[in-house]
């Protein structure tokens, strides 16, 4: 009996601790117009445990256990800070996502023209009949680099 109520002593001290990644003011009162006892950062927020919530869940006593200091934060204040952290962290995700794709597109589109480039020129060769192959080489064979048909062998391959 008693090892339970340690132990549950525990898992309630633990999780009633502050988890911030930012600062959040501790208020005399719960009010945001209360005066602001003191500043609960993440060098000091082990020190502080959570003891108490409003009926409304919308406050949270605090205390310090190394001075005793006590004092509300606004739960609201934290929920908004841990939002505006995961959406900051899901949108530099998103950018590194889209980088990432990107970059592979790009390589895979590059891949594409090359491959399309080999297929062209292996279907330019070999892909007409024997007749066209001859045609094409004979025309070839006539037809100079300006353009205008010059007669370069007499050899017919048809």
């Amino acid at each position: 009996m008693k090892i339970s109520k340690i132990v549950s002593s525990f898992v309630l001290l633990v999780s009633s601790s502050v988890a911030v990644a930012s600062s959040y003011n501790l208020y005399s009162d719960a009010s945001a117009k209360s005066k602001v006892v003191t500043t609960i950062t993440p060098e000091n927020q082990g020190e502080y445990i959570r003891f108490y919530t409003d009926k409304d869940g919308k406050w949270a006593k605090y205390a310090n256990s190394s001075t005793g200091e006590v004092g509300w934060v606004d739960l609201g204040e934290i929920e908004q800070q841990k939002a505006d952290a995961l959406r900051k962290d899901l949108l530099a995700n998103v950018d590194e996502q889209i980088a990432f794709y990107n970059n592979k597109l790009s390589s895979l589109a590059e891949l594409k023209g090359k491959i399309n480039k080999a297929n062209y020129e292996e279907l330019r060769q070999y892909n007409r009949p024997s007749h066209v192959r001859g045609m094409v080489q004979f025309f070839n064979s006539w037809l100079g680099d300006d353009g205008k048909m010059h007669e370069k062998s007499g050899k017919y391959y048809w």
